[in-house]
């Protein structure tokens, strides 16, 4: 009897197919194994505060210096002004300047 390594006995073809679906079983397993040990996300003891300004609000802009953010809002063409006090946000009117 002639002795063959037992590697040159499997297609190729073969062996990557079994290589892939083995992949995904233990992907599969692995996510539903992540699921059933934490099924929701944790939650966080805050929460994000949300500031309301204007219409269709665009871009903002953080003045590290001041701590204050300046929002762009399109629709209305207002400025919002969110302070870091947490006071109520002012909203001015947008300047327009004509471009020369």
């Amino acid at each position: 009897m002639k002795n063959i390594p037992f590697y040159k006995t499997i297609k190729s073809s073969v062996s990557r197919s079994r290589i892939a679906a083995g992949g995904i079983l233990l992907l599969g397993a692995a996510a539903l194994a992540a699921v059933a040990v934490n099924p929701s996300p944790p939650k966080l003891p805050w929460r994000a505060p949300t500031v309301n300004v204007g219409n269709n609000p665009v871009t903002s802009v953080v003045d590290q210096a001041t701590h204050t953010v300046y929002v762009a809002n399109v629709a209305d063409e207002t400025v919002s002004v969110i302070t870091a006090t947490g006071a109520i946000p002012q909203t001015h009117p947008a300047v327009h300047r004509s471009r020369r």
